[in-house]
């Protein structure tokens, strides 16, 4: 029996819950290790896949951010100004909200930093049309290149894209 479920994350919570040997689920590298991590796990056996994902930040051109101190410099700017600059995350469903989290965290924010709010939600397209509506003035994706939400926005509109050149490589690896 197939089963989709809301994200690769929660694939691993729902096959350890069922109990069943004989499962199978998708997930990143990064779900198993946090998972591990923060649970006590004795029957999980895994098959390892690569696949290309990258990290990245989608930001309306408006703002004129091309880099990671771009970021920084335009949530210190709206915190003297007593606004938020607004991040649209995915929720502990997906892989990517825990991507997003540590790589906050090596840009040394978090959801206290003020001029800064993280607005979390359940799908890809819930995420995506919150953004192109300008509810959250910026999102963070763990993504394949060949995301079809993005490929849509970008057919209609002018975005940049960030990747995560500029964060300290030690305190990447240390992340991740």
């Amino acid at each position: 029996n197939l089963k989709y479920n809301e994200g690769m994350y929660s694939n691993l919570d729902k096959i350890l819950k069922q109990g069943s040997e004989n499962q199978l689920c998708l997930c990143t590298e990064n779900d198993i290790h946090h998972y591990m991590k923060n649970n006590n796990i004795d029957s999980l056996s895994v098959i390892c896949s690569f696949y290309r994902m990258e990290m990245i930040f989608i930001i309306d051109s408006k703002y004129r951010i091309n880099n990671i101190t771009d970021i920084l410099n335009m949530i210190n700017r709206k915190k003297r100004e007593g606004k938020i600059f607004k991040l649209g995350i995915l929720d502990e469903k997906h892989s990517s909200h825990f991507d997003a989290i540590k790589v906050l965290n090596c840009m040394n924010i978090d959801k206290n930093t003020e001029g800064f709010q993280i607005v979390e939600f359940p799908s890809m397209r819930e995420l995506i049309h919150k953004f192109d509506n300008n509810e959250v003035d910026f999102i963070y994706l763990t993504t394949t290149s060949k995301n079809k939400y993005i490929i849509e926005l970008l057919k209609k509109n002018f975005f940049n894209i960030v990747g995560l050149s500029g964060i300290m490589d030690n305190l990447f690896r240390a992340n991740f």
